[in-house]
């Protein structure tokens, strides 16, 4: 049942994204922004839509399930640990060199507010995607702490959430930079 709100959600997302994508599209020149916005958003909601579908067809059990066959069948499933620890390690030190990058890029001044919360929702599904890489590699410790305090699931909707939320704020702020003025008529005094 979880799935199935998790793909839905994902779906919401996705769409909040090729919102994004459509806004960036139709105003980007006027902004100045390059055609990445558009590209950026188009593969965010590509990438939503492809995770709903990865969630309702259970392709991660199915992934995990085959991984422990090839091991098995190798005869190195005892000797899991050694790798599973070092990729764990990497992913780590990749999501920690994201981290500081991003905050770094974040705090330049030259960055309009549409590249910092496209920059955001990068930074965001960048992480969704290093979560599932973590719970593919299915380390003990980490898996423990990740299903038994429900971690998993509040970092996985609330790094969706982030990513449809800056959607959302680009799409609105993009609009709201290039809305024309309303012309306000002057009012006529009755005497």
């Amino acid at each position: 049942m979880l799935s199935v709100f998790a793909a839905i959600f994902y779906l919401v997302v996705s769409a909040s994204c090729f919102a994004a994508c459509k806004t960036a599209n139709r105003h980007g020149r006027s902004l100045g922004s390059p055609s990445c916005h558009f590209i950026a958003f188009l593969v965010l909601a590509g990438l939503f839509a492809g995770l709903a579908v990865y969630r309702i067809l259970a392709v991660e059990d199915f992934l995990r399930a085959e991984m422990r066959g090839v091991l098995k069948s190798l005869a190195v499933y005892e000797e899991r640990r050694a790798w599973q620890s070092a990729m764990l390690a990497a992913a780590a030190s990749l999501m920690t060199l994201i981290g500081i990058w991003g905050a770094k890029r974040f705090q330049e001044q030259h960055l309009s507010i549409p590249d910092k919360l496209l920059l955001g929702s990068l930074a965001a599904a960048l992480a969704m995607l290093i979560l599932i890489e973590v719970r593919l590699i299915s380390h003990h410790g980490v898996d423990r702490v990740l299903y038994d305090f429900k971690l998993n699931w509040m970092l996985d909707l609330g790094l969706s959430f982030a990513v449809m939320i800056s959607a959302v704020l680009y799409r609105r702020n993009v609009q709201n930079r290039t809305a024309k003025p309303r012309k306000v008529r002057p009012r006529v005094q009755m005497q």
